[in-house]
């Protein structure tokens, strides 16, 4: 076999590289095309629910304009985000007090966004207008009460009207998510009592459940005392309350449980306390009996600035 020329095999190198780079060449720019429409197509999506938004005069938030936010959370890279363009998508939906039926589970799938550095505020509006549309879910109330502490005074203002509302309160586990929370809260070295001032008296404690776990952290003596959070008690609950402290005063005066009774006799709520006889007779036979000066300085406090001062006079007038 005669050898190729060498100036045949530079031709065919050469051809070789040219296709290449052609190939190349053509990658690259179908690449960067594709890019392109990406990012117009979402430029263009934001720019359409911007102009829907405008356009639309209810109030209630419409299930093609949700899935097409959610088409734009879904598929916008983060790269390619337009912080601009998401705030006045952002604003946009503050007109809005609530959302269609139709739309509820494409609002819910934006609740999926809370942790999402750059989406988190349409989670965050998004459990606004499930709340405002009586959709309370667990990352509802959640969403809610983390909002009590945003910088951002409108979504703010409107977590604090919804769980003043109370409408939550229906769901099952409405009580375990606020006491979940609001130890979270308390454990943070910076916080502001104003940041949880509207959860103040707000819970129904009706089941032992609900106030074993209350008393569980209580035990850990925490800036801010859970028996603010409560509302009410069922009688169930405050026999049960009224056990454990009468079980707290068998403990050495300045043993840890003498510690933790302390703490109880200073935050239980006693206006929710003042018609219960035993509770009565319990603190006054604390009053006579209990070794521990402190503890009946508390005790005494609580009855002379309350209206049990009316059922203590009747407890002696017996006697």
């Amino acid at each position: 076999m005669g050898t190729i020329p060498p100036t045949l095999l530079m031709s065919m190198y050469l051809s070789e590289v040219a296709l290449y780079i052609n190939f190349l060449d053509d990658f690259f720019r179908k690449k960067t095309d594709h890019d392109t429409v990406d990012r117009l197509s979402s430029q263009s999506l934001v720019e359409t629910c911007l102009q829907l938004l405008d356009k639309e005069r209810i109030e209630l938030l419409t299930v093609q304009v949700a899935t097409m936010i959610s088409t734009v959370l879904s598929t916008t890279p983060q790269t390619d985000i337009d912080k601009s363009e998401i705030f006045r998508l952002e604003q946009a939906l503050l007109t809005k007090t609530g959302i269609s039926e139709s739309a509820h589970p494409v609002v819910l799938e934006w609740l999926n966004y809370q942790d999402d550095k750059f989406f988190c505020s349409f989670a965050y509006q998004g459990a606004l207008l499930l709340a405002s549309s009586k959709i309370w879910t667990p990352t509802v109330i959640k969403i809610c009460c983390d909002l009590l502490s945003s910088e951002n005074d409108p979504l703010r203002d409107r977590a604090v009207i919804l769980i003043r509302d109370r409408k939550w309160c229906s769901e099952n586990q409405s009580i375990s998510i606020v006491i979940n929370w609001f130890s979270q809260w308390n454990k943070q070295e910076t916080k502001s009592i104003a940041q949880v001032e509207h959860l103040f008296a707000i819970l129904d404690i009706q089941t032992i459940d609900d106030i074993k776990k209350m008393m569980q952290i209580e035990r850990e003596m925490n800036d801010v005392s859970f028996f603010r959070l409560i509302k009410s008690l069922s009688a169930e609950v405050i026999e049960y309350i009224r056990l454990i402290i009468k079980s707290l005063t068998g403990y050495l005066p300045h043993s840890t449980d003498s510690l933790f009774l302390h703490w109880l006799l200073e935050h239980i709520p006693y206006e929710l306390l003042k018609f219960n006889e035993k509770f009565i007779e319990l603190f006054i036979e604390m009053m006579l009996n209990y070794p521990n000066v402190k503890t009946k300085v508390i005790v005494a406090k609580n009855l002379f600035f309350s209206e049990i001062m009316n059922k203590f006079g009747a407890y002696f007038g017996k006697s």
